[in-house]
């Protein structure tokens, strides 16, 4: 089993981390010859679960892997441990990054050449502790389904306008509802023994959902009831700066959100030239936030 790259985006893997940490403590990496997935979830409790997929190309450089088991290789990591290794990586360029052994711990070994205030060149590295996961225990994790077709799917808007109102409501409950149309509106509302609170949003989009034809009344809203410290950690993807994000809503059933980004923009000046369809593979978060009833 072998596994060796150059992290050329050591930013675009923090602010990652950032947003997974958020989302759950458990993280499993799934690394495959040309693909990665990220899934992070909440062990033994429900919570929200994101499963994140991009290419290798987003993170890595001569990138190298092998296993008996179709080329693959999955291992469980605290994310606070990789934090502490990235935090201090952002200005730093050809990152060697390794699966080694330290007795009967695996571990992914990060290395570079660091320089002190006086110009004297050191090599420097950091550990971070892993556990393999085979792949039969792998394949118990699944990915929630999809209940039903969502009646709603709407585009949201910028998530650091969301983020305000949303703090200010965990505040006054525990939970929130948030609600769309297919006429471009969403709604976000909280209701306590005092208030009720809401904040509005018009005027966006609802893209087309393949197969999917609209019916009925395109204003009737459809909702679903999260817990509000939910709904704030999935807006930690503000960390990620993403392109585009949808919100499919299936009425009191489901609800998740499809995050879209280009992790390449954070790629340091030691990264490959891409071409315009590598540059067009953008990494695609999914999340699912479990609804609770009154």
């Amino acid at each position: 089993m072998r596994f060796k790259a150059i992290l050329n985006n050591p930013v675009g893997l923090h602010k990652l981390g950032q947003t997974m940490e958020k989302l759950g403590p458990v993280c499993i990496a799934c690394f495959a010859t040309d693909k990665l997935r990220f899934i992070t979830y909440q062990d033994g409790a429900a919570g929200p679960q994101a499963w994140t997929n991009l290419v290798a190309t987003s993170l890595f450089s001569d990138y190298r892997i092998e296993s008996q088991h179709h080329n693959e290789i999955n291992f469980f990591f605290k994310i606070p441990d990789l934090l502490h290794i990235t935090k201090d990586l952002h200005e730093v360029t050809r990152i060697q990054v390794g699966l080694k052994r330290r007795g009967e711990q695996s571990i992914i070994l990060f290395r570079w050449t660091g320089e002190n205030f006086v110009g004297s060149k050191s090599l420097e590295q950091k550990e971070l502790p892993i556990e393999l996961v085979r792949r039969d225990r792998l394949e118990l994790i699944k990915e929630p389904v999809t209940i039903r077709t969502p009646e709603t799917y709407i585009l949201l808007p910028p998530l650091v306008s969301l983020k305000p109102a949303a703090e200010q409501f965990r505040k006054l409950s525990k939970y929130i509802t948030v609600a769309a149309n297919m006429k471009g509106e969403l709604k976000i509302e909280v209701e306590s023994a005092y208030a009720i609170c809401s904040a509005h949003f018009d005027n966006l989009s609802n893209p087309s959902l393949s197969g999917h034809v609209p019916t009925g009344d395109l204003t009737e809203y459809s909702h679903v009831r999260i817990k509000s410290e939910d709904f704030v950690s999935f807006l930690s993807c503000t960390h990620l700066e993403p392109d585009d994000v949808i919100c499919s809503i299936a009425s009191e059933a489901q609800i998740v959100f499809l995050v879209y980004l280009n992790l390449e923009t954070y790629q340091n000046e030691d990264a490959p030239i891409r071409t315009m369809q590598m540059s067009a593979n953008r990494c695609q978060l999914t999340c699912h936030l479990p609804i609770h009833f009154e």
